[in-house]
């Protein structure tokens, strides 16, 4: 079984690293956040938190390595972030986002499964009050540019999480 290895995930002051490994490869990934501190972040609402949120972004950041065929995912010392909702978004936007080269690659129905036993979800984190900024995720196609246009027509504040795969 080829397995997609989950071996690291780091916070900085104002980024978030992960490294994964498949059989002989390795892959890391670095994610900036110009004008966050994390840390301060991380005093306010717990290191599990943001633990948990840097697990979620090294797992859609590492997806491409996925499209090295992987069997099976395992988070490692991370699986305890591992809940039935995100394995269900995550191989929810992989077939999505990954169905073009699904296709390309006569592998219609290929999504990998994870390899660890999945956790309760922990409590939802306290959102504080006031306005918030929505995070609009981006691959820089069509729906992407609509749905910017759709926040800022209501008048919602937004920050983007630009994406893009090697291929």
């Amino acid at each position: 079984m080829r397995m997609l290895r989950f071996t690291e995930v780091h916070r900085g002051a104002d980024h978030l690293g992960a490294a994964c490994e498949i059989e002989d490869l390795r892959f890391h990934v670095t994610v900036w956040y110009e004008g966050l501190d994390l840390h301060s972040l991380a005093r306010t609402h717990g290191d599990d938190l943001l633990e948990r949120l840097a697990v979620h972004v090294a797992l859609f950041q590492l997806n491409a390595v996925a499209s090295l065929r992987p069997d099976a995912i395992s988070l490692g010392p991370y699986a305890r972030h591992l809940t039935p909702e995100l394995v269900a978004l995550w191989q929810t936007v992989f077939a999505r986002v990954w169905a073009q080269w699904r296709y390309e690659h006569g592998l219609p129905a290929y999504v990998p499964v994870f390899a660890d036993a999945t956790c309760p979800a922990p409590p939802p984190a306290r959102v504080p009050d006031g306005p918030i900024e929505l995070l609009a995720f981006s691959g820089g196609g069509k729906d992407s540019l609509v749905a910017a246009k759709l926040l800022e027509r209501a008048d919602l504040p937004f920050a983007t999480l630009g994406y893009a795969h090697s291929i």
